[in-house]
């Protein structure tokens, strides 16, 4: 009944509630929040090496890592269909800021941009450096080139964007993690 009582607070239903329950039944053989989320698949390891980073979301159940972000999906981000609790407004607010940071602004693709620039500014110099006879002649060609490249990265970096929604979403099923296991742990110190 404890575990029904926190499940409705957050708004999840009955399918996602038994596959959830399945796996963090009873909460007491979890003594921390990262193997609480590792277990639900929610938790992330970076795997960054020189200019790429990534993150493997590890160990853990990948049902309830897609169900946590089909609830966000249905249930939190859409407004209309945010639970009436405070860790429904809670989480609304949370998907809602990343939302606008990641979404509404263009400060991503300003920085993607810088990004991109100086790597190829780093090309063009090591260019340069290798073939140096008519050094004006490529110089105005490298300004040229830069001229270019801002309307072809551009256009690459737009598609990024999309990317997006998917990350707004698995932070937000993150901090729902978050949010679960303080409340189990409240709840059931309370009984």
């Amino acid at each position: 009944k404890t575990y029904n009582r926190v499940f409705d607070k957050f708004g999840i239903t009955t399918k996602p509630r038994a596959l959830l329950l399945s796996q963090i039944y009873p909460i007491s053989r979890f003594d921390s929040l990262g193997s609480f989320k590792r277990r639900l698949g929610m938790a992330g390891d970076e795997v960054s090496s020189g200019d790429r980073v990534g993150w493997n979301t590890g160990t853990g159940s990948k049902l309830c890592r897609c169900e946590l972000y089909i609830w966000v999906l249905d249930c939190i981000a859409p407004l209309k269909n945010r639970p009436d609790s405070e860790i429904g407004q809670k989480l609304g607010k949370f998907y809602d800021e990343r939302r606008a940071r990641f979404q509404d602004s263009d400060g991503w693709k300003d920085e993607a941009l810088t990004v991109e620039k100086r790597r190829i500014t780093k090309k063009v110099r090591e260019l340069l450096k290798s073939v140096s006879p008519s050094f004006d002649i490529e110089l105005q060609n490298s300004l040229k080139l830069f001229e270019a490249v801002d309307a072809v990265v551009s256009d690459q970096i737009k598609p990024q964007k999309r990317g997006f929604g998917n990350l707004i979403i698995g932070q937000t099923a993150g901090y729902a993690c978050r949010l679960l296991f303080k409340e189990l742990k409240r709840a059931l110190s309370l009984k």
